[in-house]
């Protein structure tokens, strides 16, 4: 009878644990939600210069960053982007992948292509992204909103 007690308290502090980190979970999962859509909507105003990233009908995605791919009209390059956040203290990544056939290590591989793999290669140049983690406060936020809009005017020029 006492072993049936303790197992049972056992079972009840996993519980209790597993309840706790399913709460941590939820909340990362709606704080990233809420980067992504402010994000969204105070760069939207942007969208002659940036193709925003948009989730599948009916989806309710955890984002992981905000993706943004320059369009091809756009006066400055992805380049130019990446450096004026950088230099703003805005963490940006590049996608890694794109057309992996003109990495590296996958030149002079045997295999069939398909088309001309422009998708691929609008990756692989133009696309880049910027953190929605959980951890980014609103002032933030608006700093990268604030750096996106000022870089614009200033044709993102590093200086």
């Amino acid at each position: 009878m006492n072993n049936m007690k303790q197992e049972h308290i056992i079972d009840v502090i996993s519980l209790l644990f597993t309840i706790i980190l399913l709460g941590g979970l939820i909340n990362e999962l709606t704080r990233r939600q809420q980067n992504f859509q402010f994000l969204y909507e105070n760069l939207k105003d942007l969208e002659e210069f940036f193709i925003l990233p948009e989730a599948t009908a009916q989806s309710e995605p955890s984002w992981f960053g905000f993706l943004l791919a320059m369009r091809p009209n756009s006066p400055f390059t992805r380049h130019q982007v990446v450096q004026y956040l950088e230099n703003h203290k805005i963490g940006t990544r590049l996608l890694f992948a794109g057309n992996l056939l003109r990495q590296p290590a996958y030149q002079n591989i045997s295999c069939r292509i398909i088309g001309h793999l422009e998708n691929s290669d609008l990756v692989m140049n133009q696309v880049f992204w910027v953190g929605v983690f959980p951890g980014i406060s609103k002032e933030m936020l608006d700093y990268i909103v604030e750096m996106f809009h000022r870089g614009v005017k200033e044709s993102f020029q590093v200086f």
